[in-house]
């Protein structure tokens, strides 16, 4: 797996905005997805809300099913994530990625296009599988979600750690670009 860091760059304005938009993405045909938006949801959501009123949550992806369509409320988003260039878009307009994801196997080629494109990241262990980030550098890891919560609520807080976890993911999302992927087929 890779990632086209010619194609998932940093927009120029990221640092600029004054936003506390969360992102998830994930084909929801595959139910590690739909578990992950509902673990958000459940143990984040409303005590993010309570220290970041003004936060939206966008839950994009490929099929999502009606247990997350009701969801759906004026601070979640839960909407199809259409081609490349509408995803990096919401890339583009979020602050933070978050990847609570506690079923499944597998490459997150998502959570690298975030990275790609400058989002800071928080992840539980299972989602940064094949990835290997320095927690507190390149994202931060954890599987309890009290923790989740802080790290997210102190992203969207500080623009200064924003920016820094942001750079250092999109460096780490470098090392992943599918020219290094083929050489390795190669």
């Amino acid at each position: 797996h890779g990632v086209d860091t010619r194609f998932f760059t940093p927009p120029k304005d990221r640092w600029r905005r004054n936003t506390k938009n969360i992102l998830y993405v994930g084909n929801f045909r595959h139910y590690p997805n739909v578990d992950a938006v509902k673990n958000f949801i459940k143990h984040c959501w409303g005590k993010i809300l309570s220290e970041a009123p003004d936060a939206k949550f966008y839950a994009i992806g490929f099929s999502p099913p009606p247990e997350l369509i009701k969801l759906r409320s004026e601070n979640v988003i839960v909407q199809e994530g259409g081609d490349n260039e509408n995803l990096r878009r919401f890339y583009w307009n979020c602050d933070v990625f978050v990847a609570p994801i506690e079923l499944g196997t597998g490459f997150r080629g998502k959570m690298l296009e975030a990275m790609a494109c400058g989002l800071p990241v928080v992840a539980t262990s299972l989602a940064t599988f094949g990835i290997s980030p320095t927690h507190g550098r390149d994202m931060f890891v954890t599987d309890d979600y009290d923790e989740f919560v802080k790290y997210v609520v102190m992203l969207l807080k500080d623009a200064r750690l924003r920016k820094k976890i942001g750079k250092n993911a999109s460096a780490l999302a470098r090392k992943f670009d599918h020219k290094y992927a083929a050489k390795k087929l190669e």
